[in-house]
């Protein structure tokens, strides 16, 4: 049995997230991703988004990078942003 190294090592040097994929517009997304997502199509800026919120850029960007950004996060950026989150994340609550 031949066994290549080099796309085992491809494999075992990808990041494993353990979250639940959102599916939107046929492309698998997690929750910051979406939070980013909704955010680039608003007319707000992140600056004054994180002024909103209360929290500074960089807790931001660590939320966008988050997969399991809680859902409570969602609707505190959904209530700052004006969207409503529950749509496109299953198992969220209006």
């Amino acid at each position: 049995m031949f066994i290549n190294f080099n796309l085992l090592s491809i494999f075992l040097n990808k990041p494993v997230h353990f979250f639940t994929p959102l599916k939107t517009k046929g492309k698998h997304m997690h929750r910051g991703e979406l939070l980013q997502s909704v955010v680039r199509k608003s007319t707000i800026s992140i600056t004054r988004l994180t002024r909103r919120m209360g929290i500074s850029r960089g807790t931001f960007y660590n939320h966008k990078d988050d997969p399991n950004l809680s859902y409570d996060l969602l609707e505190q950026y959904g209530k700052a942003l004006n969207y409503d989150f529950s749509g496109d994340v299953p198992g969220m609550h209006k």
